[in-house]
């Protein structure tokens, strides 16, 4: 079962790290980080919202920390249907309103973690004392495109590479109404919907400029006439374009990750082979999906007369080296 195990673990790591530098994973730590153990009060709390219940993986339950609740703030941003981006080079969580596409995902991802039936009246489990070491991180916070200081009188807490943190400071951020019920370890959430304005489809108010039509002026593309044809996608479009399915695939190979990981955690030792072979074949879609959007933006450019540029190549580099640091990482190569 141990080799078993490690192939698991390779599975989930490149899934959980696919497409563009691992942005939306979390903190990526070196050994030099420096390493503090703490004592916490941990366990599975129900997490309301809109009168539906919700509980995190086993790996990710909140905890009280020195009578403050720590809840993981991917977790809780999903379940206000907020995108979540982790900015490695900058240290900084970047919490925003969704694309239309990426709804979708945070749609499907809180469909995986309801729990029908729950009953609120009693604590989901009993509450345990843990010791847990976790890493020094100076981490920045950037909500609906405003840079905002870390929590002033309590600490940001990096556990195996989940960001925790008050979920009053979260409350205070995100413009929400947020209680915890210390009997039954019951947090309720409750979000402004006017909050961080409204989604679009690229996430900037944008529509497709390959849309668009000519009103008026025919068809030509300006040669000669001093004229720019407006169907005409700009390079940077075609570009960014790119950059968000990028994102929305990345999204998609990590919620299935996340999904398969807990039902192999989960499963009989006679089951758990079922699910690391769903694995492998999940990277080799994702692969393969991510090998087709270059592509496709490469012949985009070239449709349109531009140059290829090194675009394709970052993307790849990006792809690359961190998968080569996971597979260092998890499996000491």
């Amino acid at each position: 079962m141990r080799l078993s195990m490690k192939r698991v673990v390779q599975t989930i790591a490149i899934l959980l790290v696919l497409i563009v530098g691992g942005g939306s994973v979390g903190p990526q730590l070196s050994e030099a980080a420096s390493k503090q153990t703490i004592t916490v009060e941990r366990m599975d709390m129900h997490f309301i919202v809109d009168g539906k219940v919700y509980h995190t993986s086993k790996e990710q339950q909140a905890f009280v920390y020195k009578g403050r609740t720590y809840v993981p703030i991917r977790f809780a941003s999903y379940l206000f249907e907020l995108w979540v981006v982790w900015d490695q080079a900058n240290s900084t969580v970047i919490i925003d309103q969704p694309t239309t596409a990426q709804l979708k995902q945070l749609q499907q991802f809180k469909k995986q973690y309801l729990t029908a039936n729950a009953d609120i009246t009693k604590p989901a489990s009993t509450s345990r004392t843990e010791k847990i070491t976790l890493a020094t991180l100076e981490t920045k916070y950037k909500f609906f495109g405003v840079k905002k200081p870390s929590p002033s009188d309590a600490i940001t807490i990096n556990y195996k590479g989940t960001v925790y943190v008050p979920v009053r400071y979260f409350s205070e951020q995100t413009n929400s109404t947020i209680s915890y019920d210390g009997v039954t370890k019951s947090i309720t959430m409750k979000l402004d919907k006017n909050q961080g304005g409204s989604n679009s489809e690229n996430g900037n108010g944008s529509t497709n400029p390959g849309t668009g039509t000519n009103p008026g002026t025919g068809t030509g593309t300006g040669s000669g006439s001093g004229e720019v044809d407006p169907t005409k996608p700009t390079r940077a479009s075609i570009v960014a374009a790119t950059q968000t399915k990028l994102e929305e695939l990345q999204t998609a190979c990590s919620t299935k990750a996340y999904t398969l990981y807990n039902k192999f955690l989960s499963a009989a030792d006679s089951e758990k082979e079922s699910y690391i072979n769903q694995g492998f074949a999940a990277v080799e879609d994702c692969n393969t999906k991510f090998g087709a959007l270059i592509s496709n933006m490469n012949a985009q450019l070239e449709l349109h007369g531009y140059e290829i540029g090194e675009e394709a190549n970052e993307f790849q580099k990006q792809y690359d080296d961190t998968k080569a640091a996971m597979y260092a990482k998890f499996l000491g190569s």
